[in-house]
């Protein structure tokens, strides 16, 4: 309440910035996209595929392959990562990447916390609320 009063609007879970301000790198992790990372511990996610490499150092230098940490980016991973956001997950862009709207299941799924305040139905998909985001592990469980 305090950083909304200062002008900054939470944009994620996590997070709060002023308008045009966000973390780019983290709207990347959320909304799904392909992202390599170099280094020591470091994670990425190309071509469907999760993996990191070993937070050893010398492993790294040694030219050591990645850890492979299985596939990603099907719709219930997508899902997951975009109600990270207070946009939610959103018919149009779910239509766009998949090809079909947001499952009429995960709207019944969603229906309980919509009505206790945790979630929002919006315009174009479902959100957390403020409230969904202190129990969004849980609800996330429940509705995918």
């Amino acid at each position: 309440e305090e950083l909304e009063r200062l002008g900054y609007r939470q944009y994620e879970i996590s997070n709060a910035a002023l308008p045009g301000w966000e973390s780019r790198h983290n709207l990347k992790y959320w909304h799904c996209d392909e992202y390599l990372g170099l280094g020591p511990s470091a994670h990425s996610f190309m071509d469907g595929k999760r993996f990191y490499f070993d937070r050893d150092f010398k492993s790294f230098m040694n030219g050591n392959s990645p850890i492979q940490d299985g596939n990603g980016g099907d719709f219930t991973d997508y899902a997951m990562l975009n109600l990270r956001l207070t946009e939610g997950l959103q018919e149009n862009k779910v239509f766009e990447r998949f090809g079909h709207k947001i499952p009429d299941e995960l709207y019944k799924n969603s229906k309980i916390f919509i009505d206790n305040g945790y979630m929002t139905k919006t315009e174009n998909g479902i959100a957390l609320t403020r409230k969904g985001f202190l129990m969004s592990n849980s609800i996330m469980a429940e509705i995918l």
